[in-house]
């Protein structure tokens, strides 16, 4: 998939567009394919490095998204493939 990946903590050049490997659902989560996406104010202070200090990077940023779920867990049962979502 594709996605915007911070490579570590500081400016905006830390910041790369790329391919990440493809998400699977664990049992109780859900794949989105995501059809937009935002950075927020979270997104800029986890760049800086002011939340989280022990990411795993490279790090998707975008916490804002709407979608379609792709996929579910085996435990997911409020949710079914093809129902659209919008999460923060």
């Amino acid at each position: 998939m594709k996605a915007v990946l911070l490579t570590g903590h500081g400016g905006p050049e830390m910041l790369r567009y790329g391919d990440a490997p493809d998400p699977v659902a664990q049992p109780s989560e859900v794949v989105v394919d995501v059809y937009a996406a935002s950075v927020n104010a979270a997104d800029y202070k986890v760049r800086l490095g002011s939340y989280d200090s022990m990411l795993k990077f490279p790090y998707i940023v975008g916490r804002d998204f709407g979608g379609v779920v792709a996929a579910r867990g085996t435990s997911v049962t409020d949710l079914a493939v093809g129902d659209a979502v919008f999460c923060v």
